[in-house]
């Protein structure tokens, strides 16, 4: 069954200021299963890792489990890109319980 983890949160208090570009918020999200399921996310999340706004970016990494990094600027920024993420995860996961 896959494991959806989230760790290493943070925020950078001194970069709260309009003129940063740094990021604020950051986490590593780390997806644990079989190769084939990290391999359909990968495969499936890896066109919108193009999306990058100038607030929010994320990027993946395929080793013995799918870690994602994501960095935003914003708390709002941040929300939008998990939401994202989590959405199209739980479709992948809904599709590879249904029988892939």
């Amino acid at each position: 069954m896959p494991v959806l983890q989230c760790k290493n949160y943070s925020e950078d208090a001194h970069r709260r200021t309009k003129k940063s570009q740094g990021t604020m918020i950051s986490a590593d999200i780390i997806v644990k299963g079989d190769k084939e399921f990290l391999k359909a996310c990968l495969d499936a999340l890896e066109p919108e890792t193009k999306f990058e706004t100038k607030r929010a970016s994320y990027s993946m990494e395929l080793n013995s489990n799918l870690k994602i990094k994501v960095e935003a600027q914003d708390a709002t920024a941040f929300r939008a890109v998990t939401t994202t993420l989590t959405g199209l995860l739980s479709i992948i996961e809904k599709g590879w319980k249904n029988g892939r």
